[in-house]
């Protein structure tokens, strides 16, 4: 009887490792095959033009928080099969100090936009724009909190200044910019991190590594 249970045991600790080397292995070619996609090359602009929509995907990190941080982003572009043609990918090249996640989220999210705005929306005022982010910090703030800030004179519910206003009021101004410039507004999508989106994943890992490979 003793027997069986520990031969029951040892069956379920190996199913359950079978299960994590499967998740692990899964999840590495994810990794691989987003890593193989094609570049986008910006230098040849004249080629993109079968591009209907764009997604971002912006990550921040910080370690600790506050501490040392970084940031990094995915740029995806689909076609109208909703095939993925080509990705590009930045994070920033010098670790910052003495900063919080919360500001390296609004920096990426602002250089991802600089980035649209600078190459491609002069050429592509056409272009379908989502930017998804798992900062509830940033996606609220944009989307929900901004419009009283302004009308409070970027003062929160106590009266006082807010946290990062020199960041907030620049990706105010990029975002009216932008609505200047395109056809169609950008969407803002919130999605959890470390969880089932992959490209949300690995730009994760970008903006980790930006911190990890300068310490």
């Amino acid at each position: 009887m003793i027997s069986q249970k520990n031969n029951k045991r040892k069956n379920e600790t190996q199913e359950i490792k079978e299960n994590k080397k499967i998740k692990k292995n899964a999840s590495e070619d994810k990794y691989l095959e987003i890593k193989n996609l094609k570049i986008f090359e910006i230098e040849n602009l004249e080629k993109y033009n079968e591009i209907k929509y764009i997604k971002i995907f912006t990550d921040g990190s910080c370690k600790p928080n506050p501490g040392l941080g970084g940031w990094g982003i995915l740029i995806l572009f689909y076609d109208s099969n909703d095939k993925i043609m080509s990705k590009y990918e930045i994070k920033n090249n010098l670790v910052e100090e003495n900063t919080t996640n919360n500001i390296m989220e609004m920096k990426a999210v602002i250089k991802s936009l600089n980035f649209i705005s600078d190459i491609l929306i002069n050429k592509r005022k056409d272009l379908k724009i989502t930017l998804l982010t798992d900062s509830r910090y940033v996606k609220d703030g944009i989307c929900l909190w901004i419009k009283n800030w302004k009308k409070n004179s970027w003062k929160d519910s106590q009266n006082k200044l807010i946290k990062n206003i020199d960041l907030w009021k620049y990706l105010d101004y990029i975002f009216e910019e932008l609505k200047l410039k395109c056809v169609f507004p950008i969407q803002i999508e919130w999605v959890k991190s470390h969880d089932k989106n992959d490209f949300n994943n690995y730009v994760d890992l970008l903006a980790k590594y930006s911190v990890d490979s300068q310490k």
